[in-house]
């Protein structure tokens, strides 16, 4: 009788285990060891994310995880720590060997770009052919652009052009931020092909168990997938000619070649790791000793595809110092993009500090002032892979609180660039020289008419040639703010001159970081307190971890409250 019970019990567990399988898993274990392990390990936890805000988020899971399946709470978790802004911050189960909590969700084998002309599918299992290289309108209930936003709040990075590397299209995140109504498997596409649109409907996903990872970053003739530039019969643009060339997601981790026709040596740097049978340090004494050899006049280092590794630059950087003709602007390029990150990212903080480059491509994914050095842990029940920043690496100024290091010169990859294996970003480089005509030309017609007519002839004269300047790729914040801004200090007439150009500088440029706070600055040195706490607080919304933002604010509040005149200086 009491074997029955016994097996009685024990079918029920079986039946019990299967249809509430979160049961078998104590989350609120885990939760409390996943955040301990974050506030001993990362070193900036709450700049992004409020403590009361993790708190909130927190506690709901702490209090309701019983009432939750699994794949909503790993759904949670990844959305926590997405709010944490870190690139280095999050959890992997898409890649992890734990087959139950990949197993939780479902994916659509196709993958999403967003192309300075849209959102396209880059690639695509070959059942989905059709999709490939169409422009996507509208996903599930959003249109494109709004879903992009809600994808972008599942995805981990420093900033959003981190955040828009890849879409990861799984159906339980769908759902989640409402692409995708509850419980519902079919997803549908709106798409424009030769100026028509159209509909496609993906029936169902596919397990995330069985997930495909494509072997290259921007993958060519795969066995499995088809890409939007398979059938293009030009060779591939330097920057992916070498792909395939060594194992790794980037391809080849550092190789060089020559351009007899534009007299320039081309620098590609994809990992920072060092070959084995080619050391780093050893590998840059062969390159220069080959760009004195040939005379080049110019050289080109390009991380677009650079996801990280080791802090290894110093020979390449030592090696520009000590050859002025090649470190000054015009004969040296950096070439970036929103997949230049970690050690790429602090290697293109030291070119940018140390020698005399231009910044020509993409935002990068990452700030220079950062935090990094992966660290990976396992919650104890669920075994659920995460990972955390650990140090914070200071590589710029002490007052420099960007979210990315933009180029100077934007080039952006059009789809029509990517299909056709063309690289709009060396097209800007080797037209550097007309690009620089345009913005001198900008310049000098803001400096004459300001000495003619004051700042409304400097406005003036800048919107005559604003079209022209931004076709060209000319960033203008770079180009107003670090560089004009000491022209109209030096010769200003009046001294609100000045002020007045810094105004017009933020109305210009509203979603600057930058300029809100120099304006705001400003404001508070001119005891205009109320216009400086607004420009601080729009500052602060930018990044929430200005510090300074933070800290002026807060001493004009300090002199409000005892009627103090201090300016902290």
């Amino acid at each position: 009788m009491r074997s029955k019970h016994v097996i009685t019990y024990l079918v029920y567990l079986t039946i019990s285990t299967q249809l509430f399988g979160q049961n078998k898993i104590n989350w609120e274990e885990d939760l409390i060891y996943m955040r301990s392990y974050l506030e001993i390990m990362h070193p900036h936890l709450y700049d992004f994310i409020t403590q009361e805000e993790f708190n909130k988020d927190y506690d709901y899971l702490m209090k309701n995880w019983q009432k939750l399946d699994d794949a909503k709470i790993v759904t949670q978790i990844s959305e926590i720590f997405a709010k944490i802004q870190d690139g280095h911050t999050g959890c992997g189960f898409l890649y992890e060997k734990n087959k139950y909590i990949r197993g939780l969700f479902h994916y659509y084998p196709l993958w999403l770009y967003k192309f300075s002309d849209g959102v396209y599918v880059l690639y695509a299992k070959k059942e989905y052919r059709e999709l490939i290289g169409k422009k996507i309108l509208r996903m599930g209930n959003l249109p494109i652009d709004k879903a992009v936003k809600q994808l972008m709040r599942m995805n981990i990075g420093d900033n959003d052009w981190g955040k828009s590397q890849q879409f990861y299209l799984i159906q339980e995140f769908l759902q989640y931020t409402g692409i995708l109504n509850k419980n519902e498997s079919e997803l549908k596409l709106i798409y424009e092909k030769d100026g028509e649109t159209l509909s496609y409907v993906l029936n169902g996903p596919e397990s995330a168990e069985d997930y495909y990872l494509a072997p290259k970053v921007f993958p060519q003739k795969d066995s499995v997938i088809i890409t939007m530039n398979d059938d293009c019969i030009k060779p591939l643009p330097l920057y992916l000619s070498h792909l395939y060339n060594e194992d790794g997601y980037s391809g080849n981790n550092y190789w060089y070649k020559y351009l007899p026709e534009k007299e320039t040596l081309y620098l590609q740097i994809s990992n920072n790791i060092d070959k084995k049978d080619d050391p780093f340090e050893e590998f840059c004494k062969r390159m220069f000793r080959d760009l004195d050899s040939l005379k080049a006049k110019k050289l080109i280092v390009d991380v677009r595809l650079n996801g990280g590794g080791n802090h290894f630059e110093m020979a390449l950087i030592k090696g520009i110092i000590a050859r002025p003709n090649i470190d000054t602007k015009g004969n040296l390029f950096l070439l970036t993009s929103r997949r230049t990150i970690s050690a790429s990212e602090h290697l293109t903080t030291q070119m940018e500090t140390y020698t005399n480059v231009i910044i020509v491509g993409e935002p990068t994914a990452a700030r220079p002032n950062m935090v990094g050095s992966i660290t990976r842990f396992d919650l104890p029940n669920s075994g659920l892979r995460c990972f955390t920043a650990k140090e914070y690496t200071q590589d710029s100024d002490y007052g420099d609180f960007r979210l990315t290091t933009k180029p100077q010169i934007y080039a952006l990859l059009s789809s029509e660039d990517y299909a056709n294996n063309n690289d709009p970003v060396l097209d800007v480089v080797f037209n550097y020289d007309n690009i620089c005509k345009i913005k001198e030309d900008c310049s000098l017609a803001m400096q004459e008419r300001y000495m003619n007519d004051g700042i409304d002839g400097l406005i003036s004269a800048f919107y005559k040639h604003k079209q022209n300047c931004e076709r060209v790729g000319i960033n203008l914040e770079y180009f107003l703010i670090d560089e004009f801004s000491w022209w109209i200090y030096n010769y200003r007439k009046e001294k609100v001159d000045y002020s007045q150009y810094i105004k017009f500088v933020v109305d210009e440029l509203p979603e600057s970081m930058r300029a809100n706070y120099w304006y705001a600055r400003n404001c508070q040195l001119r005891d205009k307190n109320d216009l400086a706490k607004k420009y601080y607080i729009k500052c602060l919304k930018i990044n929430p971890a200005h510090g300074n933002a933070q800290k002026y604010l807060k001493l004009i509040e300090l002199n409000e409250q005892y009627n103090e005149v201090n300016y902290g200086w």
